[in-house]
């Protein structure tokens, strides 16, 4: 009996010691504060099925994605209570600033399917901080970044707008960082072999301050015997690459998409057109040149024929 007792115990602390590493996993460095370009996001989802479909984009306006407690290097924490759902009643008084600046283009098979994930993924972790304990300032607090880092006016102040043709990562990075301070992260979405900006991020403090996106998603900074970094910061700058244009598409008709790719293949049956023709010209001027008689054997038969 004594020997059960003590298997039990030590069961009970087990239990008990991994119960408390998984709150201490639940821990934050960071807030990511992510927005979306809502026309990229659309022709990525339709172009995943053909069952997908977007709700009509009434402002070319960069929304809110999310606000995610982020560790250094890791995408975590996620989910920290699956008790807690997402209660829509809870967030029914800022609903009208909610469609304006968090929508929920995606249509699927529930409502409210945007907020609902964000705030059972990243909104329980955001709720262990006494400003975020609850849905309504969760959401509230991004309805409020959003008014404070306003993308489309900083952009559009660089001559980066919608429909304008390819822009490079570096003045987007440029742009955002000259308003905040803070290094950001642009992310991109590769369809068809093009890259379209889909994301960008800016990292804030628990206190809700702007600071550097640098270990976010990335390996924190090893640091020397004498404690100072490798590095004074990493270039994780985001997943758009830095020597090639992306778009920023201004509508997200799924024809867009077609006939993107279609203008590819069409060039591309072109040149791939030219190449073959130039490389059969150059073969049968070679078996022309190989097949033809030599100087030795036109002296020759010159000289047979006589």
């Amino acid at each position: 009996m004594l020997i059960l007792m003590i298997f039990e115990a030590l069961f009970l602390c087990t239990v008990a010691a991994d119960a408390n590493f998984d709150v201490d996993n639940n821990y934050f460095d960071v807030f990511v504060f992510t927005q979306h370009w809502p026309f990229t996001t659309c022709i990525d989802w339709e172009k995943r099925s053909n069952k997908n479909s977007c709700s009509r984009i009434h402002d070319k306006e960069w929304s809110v994605h999310g606000l995610w407690p982020t560790q250094f290097g890791r995408i975590a924490p996620n989910f920290c209570n699956d008790t807690w759902k997402f209660d829509y009643d809870s967030v029914k008084a800022i609903r009208p600033e909610l469609d304006q600046y968090w929508p929920d283009y995606e249509l699927r098979d529930h409502p409210n399917s945007l907020w609902t994930h964000e705030w059972e993924k990243h909104g329980t972790c955001a709720a262990q901080l006494e400003i975020l304990d609850s849905e309504e300032k969760y959401f509230q607090t991004g309805i409020d970044l959003a008014k404070k880092v306003k993308l489309t006016e900083w952009l559009k102040a660089k001559n980066i707008v919608p429909g304008g043709g390819k822009y490079s990562k570096s003045a987007v990075y440029n742009a955002v960082m000259e308003k905040t301070g803070v290094r950001p992260h642009i992310d991109c979405e590769f369809m068809s072999g093009v890259q379209f900006i889909k994301e960008i991020k800016v990292c804030l403090s628990k206190n809700l301050t702007f600071v550097h996106c640098d270990n976010v998603l990335a390996p924190a900074p090893t640091y020397l015997t004498n404690g100072e970094p490798l590095s004074k910061h990493h270039n994780t700058t985001g997943s758009c690459r830095n020597n090639e244009g992306f778009l920023y598409p201004s509508r997200m008709n799924p024809t867009y998409l077609s006939n993107l790719t279609t203008n590819h293949v069409t060039i591309g049956f072109i040149v791939f057109g030219c190449g073959t023709l130039v490389l059969m010209s150059l073969m049968v001027a070679m078996f022309v040149r190989q097949s033809g008689p030599t100087q030795a054997q036109r002296r020759r038969d010159g000289y047979e024929s006589l």
